[in-house]
């Protein structure tokens, strides 16, 4: 059997660190775009449920076709909510 010379430990224990720095970076950035992806669909999730909330508390299923609600919040605040006339 040959014996490994310092040169080729260097050599091999090198190509070891460059492969483990470019996996864990590799897997830094998959993960960073899998934690962006993720986040903005719990941002759009937050988003339905105060819709769904605004919903709720005002009733808003109780709007007929061509009617709206309107009233005031804090300030100078005003929300008007239109259902369409369905065609």
């Amino acid at each position: 059997m040959k014996e490994i010379s310092v040169s080729e430990w260097m050599t091999i224990g090198l190509m070891i660190v460059g492969y483990l720095y470019i996996t864990v970076r590799a897997g830094g950035w998959l993960t960073g775009i899998f934690l962006r992806q993720w986040s903005k669909r719990r941002k759009s999730s937050r988003r339905q449920k105060a819709v769904d909330e605004f919903y709720e508390a005002f009733e808003l299923d109780k709007i007929t076709e061509g009617g709206y609600l309107r009233f005031a919040e804090k300030g100078d605040l005003i929300i008007l909510i239109y259902r369409k006339e369905e065609r």
